[in-house]
């Protein structure tokens, strides 16, 4: 898939958007996941931040969009995830609906909880509390 994945995170699970981050790498965790960063006194896993490096070796890494989502009722689990731009709100209507690219459900599987037509390209909706069945199921 292409550096760009356009995805939608419901406004409820919004929990922050913060820019110029500083993300510390975790050597062995899924490429796709393998940075933290502090939020609030937490350490909270980065989506994405594999992305943003210049070298291998980088135990440090600056993310200029972060956006952290929380995602569960009962205990509030988050994820952060690192953005090529800041986050913009969208309306959708029900006549918005369509189904994701062949690559987008390769690439979010289950995870992938609707999908509706934005600037005439498929945007998935993704159900974040679904990622841990798609991580432990990519080869590291």
């Amino acid at each position: 898939m292409s550096n760009r994945h356009h995805l939608a995170v419901a406004r409820q699970q919004v929990a922050e958007y913060l820019t110029r981050v500083t993300a510390y790498s975790v050597p062995g965790c899924n490429p796709h996941c393998n940075q933290l960063i502090q939020w609030r006194g937490r350490l909270v896993p980065l989506w994405g931040g594999e992305q943003q490096k210049t070298q291998q070796q980088e135990t440090q890494t600056q993310h200029a969009h972060v956006l952290v989502v929380s995602y569960a009722d009962e205990a509030p689990a988050l994820l952060a995830l690192s953005l090529q731009e800041a986050p913009q709100p969208v309306q959708v209507r029900d006549e918005d609906q369509c189904l994701p690219s062949p690559e987008q459900e390769q690439y979010w599987r289950q995870a992938i909880l609707g999908c509706f037509q934005h600037r005439e390209q498929p945007v998935p909706v993704i159900g974040f509390a679904r990622l841990g069945a798609i991580t432990a199921h990519t080869t590291v």
